[in-house]
């Protein structure tokens, strides 16, 4: 089934074809030819076949077209201060394409995406950055019709372990000595008995052994 949905004004079809889904520009902000392009993708798709493919392309885009397009978006859309993190990363991506000699988007695949991560020797919390980012592009270039799929599904982040933050012995002193009586009790219990939040609310006195 092929939807339509309104964008910047321009009408878009909206449908999926084996599992993949496609959003595709009409290149038009008359309803009425919208949806008769509309019923050419429901007839294509009846005959099993992806319409998107049956369309003439005047240019296939680069990895650079889109990076360039969406610094372009981002810097009229977003603070400052994000399009330049954005730049950032979008340059260490280029890069690292460029030494790939990888130009088209269909030629990432897993395997690309690893050796990045890899190479490149970022932490893993910038990596996850980057990788959201790219995959933020391609989306995007699906919008604006330069890209069928994003190659960059599937590639889940890498999990990054929570920082914790401990208490010197300086700053535990300084907490001692400003507390109250009442308070110094769990702040004992947290610092040397190594009791969580809930375990410290809900201690009651039969749990502990006074003996041992």
């Amino acid at each position: 089934m092929v939807s339509l949905f309104q964008k910047d004004g321009f009408w878009w079809l909206n449908y999926r074809y084996k599992g993949e889904r496609y959003r595709v520009s009409t290149g038009t902000k008359d309803r009425k030819l919208a949806e008769k392009k509309r019923q050419e993708y429901e007839i294509k798709l009846f005959k099993d076949s992806n319409p998107v493919h049956d369309e003439p392309r005047a240019k296939r885009a680069t990895i650079f077209d889109m990076f360039h397009r969406f610094l372009i978006h981002s810097e009229k859309s977003k603070a400052k201060t994000t399009w330049k993190t954005e730049r950032v990363f979008l340059k260490i991506w280029q890069e690292f394409f460029s030494r790939k000699r990888i130009k088209y988007a269909e030629q990432i695949n897993h395997s690309v995406i690893v050796d990045f991560q890899i190479e490149t020797e970022i932490t893993p919390r910038s990596f996850n950055n980057a990788l959201t980012l790219l995959r933020t592009v391609f989306n995007r270039a699906i919008d604006w019709g330069m890209l069928d799929k994003n190659p960059t599904r599937g590639f889940k982040k890498i999990k990054v372990p929570k920082k914790l933050k401990y208490f010197t012995d300086d700053e535990l002193e300084e907490l001692w000595s400003a507390a109250l009586p009442r308070q110094r009790v769990i702040i004992a219990l947290g610092a040397y008995a190594g009791l969580r939040n809930a375990e410290m609310v809900n201690l009651k006195w039969r749990d502990i052994d006074f003996k041992n």
